[in-house]
């Protein structure tokens, strides 16, 4: 997050305002991590078929993996253009070895976020495909330092 856009958030919460008023940077981070959005993870997140059925049973839909995966799998079996491009993807999903902890797609990847979307609404719901991209997501976390650096130029020397 760039010093700008903490300050808008800063801004934009009464509490971390006032924190960050009284100089109270780290008790002002600590309510900026809590309220920013999330942001997708700079590391690969990989889900193999088990991954993808654990997220979706995490969000409450015990049968959606499997709905989300045969619906790719039905895609890549058709005619359709992408038939060829979704192979290769579940290839990712289903490890040759059949060894379930190998492999994976990564889902931070925005081509194959894209490529997801894509199919909306004809192959997969933009509530399937918005599970996957949850998966992806990290919380962001903001530093005293952070907190400092944006608010340069906002507090009045000597108080």
């Amino acid at each position: 997050m760039t010093p700008s856009e903490l300050l808008t958030l800063i801004q934009g919460d009464v509490t971390a305002l006032a924190m960050a008023n009284a100089g109270n940077d780290s008790g002002c981070a600590a309510r900026c991590t809590e309220i920013a959005s999330q942001i997708v993870s700079p590391t690969p997140v990989r889900l193999g078929q088990v991954g993808i059925i654990q997220v979706f049973a995490n969000a409450g839909q015990p049968t959606g993996g499997d709905a989300f995966l045969t619906a790719l799998e039905t895609l890549a079996a058709s005619n359709n253009p992408f038939a060829g491009t979704i192979k290769r993807l579940l290839a990712s999903v289903y490890p040759p070895s059949g060894d379930l902890s190998e492999g994976g797609l990564d889902f931070t990847n925005p081509t194959i976020v894209a490529t997801l979307s894509s199919f909306v609404p004809d192959v997969l719901s933009q509530a399937q495909v918005d599970v996957i991209i949850a998966a992806t997501k990290i919380q962001q976390v903001i530093t005293a330092d952070q907190v400092s650096t944006a608010m340069v130029g906002q507090r009045k020397l000597g108080n």
